[in-house]
C-alpha cells in the first residue's frame, strides 16, 4: 500500500461537487461497512483510501487498489465531521432505460423535486428495504450522489435502481400502472386496500407537496393520518413512503 498522491487527493476532493462527479463519472462512499455493501451490490470500486494508522492491518479490501493518508488528509477528503477509517471511490453506475420496467411487477417510486439530500438517502434505503423495483427522480431532485445522500443510504445506494425521468415519461412507459400519491389532503389510508396491480408511489417535494399535474393524474391520493395528540404539521417523506410501501407490498 502506498501513500495517496497529491493528484489523487485533488481528485477525491473534487468529487464533493456535482459537476466533477458528473465529469469524472465517480463518487465517494465513506465507511468500511458502506463500501463493502456497495461492493456486494455490484459497485465498481476504483480505489480506497485508509487512515495511515491502519495501513498494516488492511484485510477487508484485499485485492483492491488501496492508498493510505494521514488523519489530517482524511479529514480534508471526508464530508463528515469525523472522518471514517476508509473511504472508497466508485464509478457511477450506468442505469438502464425505464422501458425495462414494463415487464416488472411491484412498486416503483417517483420523487417529485425532493430537495433534501438526507431525505433522498433515507428514501433510497426505505425503497431497498421494501423491495421497490426502482426510484425515479424528477428534474429538480437533489443529486443522488450527493455525499449527504450517500451517507443517509447507509450502503443501500447501489442496491436500488435509480432513473431520471419526468412524470409524463414514466406514465407513458407504465401507462397501465396505478398512480398512488401521498399528500396532506387526500383519502384515508384505508383506501389503499382498494388498489390492485402494479403501482407508482409518488412523494412530493418537502416544501410544495404534490405538483398540480401529478395531483390531476393520480388514481388515488392518500393522507397518512396522525394521532389526535400530534403537534407535527407533516410526516417525513421517507417515513410516509415506508408506510405506503409496507401496506402496498401486502396487497
Amino acid at each position: 500500500m502506498k501513500p495517496i498522491s497529491q493528484a489523487k487527493i485533488k481528485f477525491v476532493k473534487s468529487l464533493k461537487r456535482k459537476k466533477y462527479r458528473k465529469k469524472e463519472g465517480a463518487f465517494v462512499i465513506e465507511g468500511l461497512k458502506s463500501c463493502l455493501t456497495a461492493i456486494d451490490a455490484g459497485g465498481q470500486a476504483q480505489f480506497f483510501v485508509y487512515q495511515e494508522v491502519l495501513k498494516d492491518n488492511v484485510k477487508a479490501l484485499d485485492g483492491y487498489k488501496c492508498y493510505f493518508a494521514s488523519s489530517k488528509v482524511m479529514k480534508s477528503l471526508s464530508s463528515l465531521s469525523s472522518p471514517p477509517e476508509v473511504l472508497g471511490i466508485f464509478s457511477v453506475p450506468l442505469f438502464s432505460s425505464i422501458d425495462d420496467l414494463k415487464e416488472e411487477k411491484g412498486n416503483v417510486v417517483f420523487l417529485d423535486q425532493i430537495q433534501d439530500p438526507g431525505n433522498l438517502g433515507a428514501i433510497l434505503r426505505t425503497a431497498d428495504w421494501f423491495g421497490a423495483l426502482a426510484v425515479v427522480l424528477s428534474p429538480g431532485c437533489v443529486d443522488v450522489f450527493n455525499p449527504k445522500t450517500i451517507q443517509a443510504t447507509m450502503g443501500s445506494l447501489l442496491s436500488v435502481t435509480v432513473y431520471d425521468a419526468t412524470f409524463n415519461e414514466l406514465k407513458r412507459t407504465l401507462d397501465d400502472w396505478v398512480v398512488l400519491a401521498f399528500d396532506m389532503n387526500g383519502e384515508p389510508s384505508t383506501a389503499i386496500s382498494s388498489l390492485h396491480g402494479n403501482r407508482i408511489l409518488v412523494i412530493g417535494s418537502e416544501g410544495q407537496g404534490l405538483s398540480p399535474q401529478i395531483r390531476n393524474q393520480s388514481d388515488l391520493i392518500i393522507t397518512i393520518e396522525g394521532h389526535d395528540r400530534k403537534m407535527a404539521d407533516s410526516l417525513n417523506a421517507s417515513v410516509a413512503l415506508g408506510i405506503g410501501l409496507y401496506f402496498t407490498s401486502t396487497l
